[in-house]
């Protein structure tokens, strides 16, 4: 006879507080904490309970250890039932989260590069009446750095560039 085991594995790199109710309780909820790439076993639910655990935190992108191989971007949490979640497959979904953070990050910094350059050619032409898209800078760099009380840092650059012959920025590039 099989038990009712549902695993619960934090693929993220920090402590996560694993909030749940099950009904028939007359107050409260659940929380169980999580290492950073480990997981907990939940033992004391029945097979309905289970089902909807899994259906709220799927709402929230917890996603089936099965899935995990097959799915992109980031993932916080897996689920197997009966058996625990296979340390491989936690092992390259952290690795996966550090990529999809990562990308996530540098397009972030895209995006606000290419937005401060068209900010600042909409501050001039407000303050001059020339037209903005003609004031788009013709490069730009934004530097963002780490500050540290010592310990090395991280710098990231983003240069956004005008094409020639055109009035918009192109897609900045990361250094």
């Amino acid at each position: 006879m099989l038990k009712n085991l549902l695993y619960i594995a934090n693929c993220s790199k920090q402590v996560w507080m694993f909030t749940f109710r099950v009904p028939g309780m007359q107050s409260g909820y659940f929380v169980k904490a999580i290492p950073a790439g480990q997981q907990i076993c939940l033992d004391h639910l029945t097979s309905d309970e289970i089902a909807l655990v899994i259906a709220h935190w799927e709402i929230y992108g917890m996603k089936s250890a099965e899935e995990m191989s097959r799915r992109k971007g980031y993932t916080g949490l897996c689920y197997r039932l009966e058996k625990p979640v296979v340390m491989d497959a936690m092992l390259a979904t952290y690795e996966q989260n550090d990529d999809a953070l990562t990308q996530a990050a540098d397009e972030r910094r895209v995006k606000t590069a290419t937005r401060i350059a068209t900010d600042i050619a909409t501050d001039i032409s407000n303050k001059t009446g020339i037209d903005k898209h003609k004031l788009v800078p013709q490069r730009l760099e934004v530097e963002t750095v780490e500050e540290t009380d010592g310990t090395p840092s991280v710098s990231a650059g983003v240069e956004v560039l005008r094409n020639p012959g055109t009035d918009k920025p192109r897609r900045a590039r990361m250094s």
